[in-house]
């Protein structure tokens, strides 16, 4: 690598894992150049560190979880910005890690120029580099084979599975479990801080392989560099010098064994004139780490969209599924008709800031749109960010409550 370098993290809202990353490879990095030679690579090489999200919202701030996670590292994210990735990101970085491989193939599907350059963190660390396309082709080419519209993960509301072959589930999975080998999963799903602390460990442990390879890409060198990076290991407070290894695991189970993160359960229901929508919904979500009960409607049949508005709200407000995603021509209609079961917050967003805001200010826990509005790009970021985003608390908690 020449004697300056830009590096880029990189995950989808700019708001946990590539900031978690990003400070922890700059840890690293500062650690070994102040414990190397200033003639040794460690000491030579200036590497700039940045963060972006190929979906981020300019602007936004580290998710709470994500900040009290790095605490334990000596680390604050609460001055941190959202940066949305750019044609002047790519033109600049010099090595781009993203945090899975579907992330990967996105920035190479839009900016050719960046391969060689674009790796996942743990492809990096692991010194390859996959070529996803190839793996997601083969499987798109298999599914558009077995049927027009695939929804594999969805059951209907009666729990009856609609699913594919089981020659071809196997075929899916073998091919997703070669992606997922190399990818670090988006803890914002759990809304769980144990799992923020797992992701930390994770990354903490790939940035250390990270950033020795960094200080040996072009000099060949490695066995005077990984010696300082064995010394180079942090306390919990951050400082150099401590105890090495990664960070500590969440607690285990009284069995021993890691406990299991239960997926976010989702309902998800339309009427005839928001089936579109919804099918393009499905699809986007039977990608997610997400349960889905489909509460209808399955064609285009006219309907009363009360009744679907009311099934979505009832089993978000009995606890049957965390989250509610309902659509109708403008989802005015779905929005009110939920608004009328107590113990749900439907909020009508049609943009990305909406959503955010729904979640973190008011706690909503259904999510209504209008397939006459907007269309499907914009749906998956609406979905995308009422799914990850976290309630804020504090003094939105006491106005939340004044709604019941």
């Amino acid at each position: 690598m020449r004697s300056s370098q830009r590096v880029y993290l990189v995950c989808t809202g700019n708001t946990c894992r590539s900031p978690m990353a990003a400070a922890l490879l700059q840890q690293r990095l500062a650690a070994a150049a102040s414990s190397a030679a200033p003639s040794s690579p460690a000491g030579s090489v200036s590497i700039e560190v940045r963060s972006a999200g190929l979906d981020a919202v300019e602007g936004a701030a580290a998710s709470t979880l994500a900040t009290e996670a790095m605490r334990s590292y000596g680390m604050d994210l609460r001055r941190h910005k959202a940066h949305r990735w750019s044609a002047q990101d790519a033109a600049q970085a010099d090595l781009v890690l993203t945090m899975t491989m579907e992330q990967k193939r996105r920035l190479l599907e839009h900016f050719p120029d960046l391969a060689g350059r674009v790796f996942s963190v743990l492809e990096y660390a692991a010194g390859e580099n996959l070529d996803p396309q190839l793996l997601r082709l083969h499987l798109l080419r298999q599914l558009r084979q077995a049927y027009e519209r695939p929804v594999p993960t969805v059951t209907d509301r009666h729990g009856a599975a609609t699913g594919e072959p089981s020659d071809l589930a196997a075929e899916r999975l073998s091919l997703e479990q070669q992606l997922a080998a190399y990818d670090i999963p988006d803890p914002a799903f759990s809304g769980d801080l144990a799992v923020y602390q797992r992701t930390a460990a994770q990354l903490r442990e790939a940035m250390q392989k990270v950033a020795a390879r960094l200080l040996t890409a072009d000099t060949g060198e490695r066995g005077d560099t990984e010696k300082v990076m064995e010394k180079a290991e942090f306390s919990p407070s951050g400082e150099p010098g401590a105890s090495g290894g990664t960070a500590e695991p969440a607690p285990a189970s009284a069995s021993g064994s890691t406990p299991a993160v239960r997926r976010l359960r989702v309902a998800v229901g339309c009427d005839h004139a928001g089936l579109p929508l919804k099918q393009e919904v499905l699809r986007f979500l039977a990608e997610l780490p997400v349960e889905v009960t489909d509460f209808g409607v399955q064609t285009s049949e006219p309907v009363d969209y009360p009744d679907i508005g009311r099934a979505v709200a009832t089993a978000v407000a009995q606890g049957q599924c965390e989250r509610g995603i309902l659509i109708c021509g403008t989802g005015i209609g779905m929005a009110i008709a939920a608004n009328k079961v107590r113990g749900v917050r439907a909020a009508l967003c049609h943009d990305s800031y909406s959503a955010r805001m729904a979640r973190e200010h008011n706690d909503a826990n259904v999510l209504t749109m209008g397939s006459r509005v907007i269309g499907p790009g914009l749906a998956q970021e609406i979905v995308r960010l009422f799914l990850t985003t976290g309630f804020a608390g504090g003094r939105h908690a006491r106005r939340v409550s004044k709604l019941e």
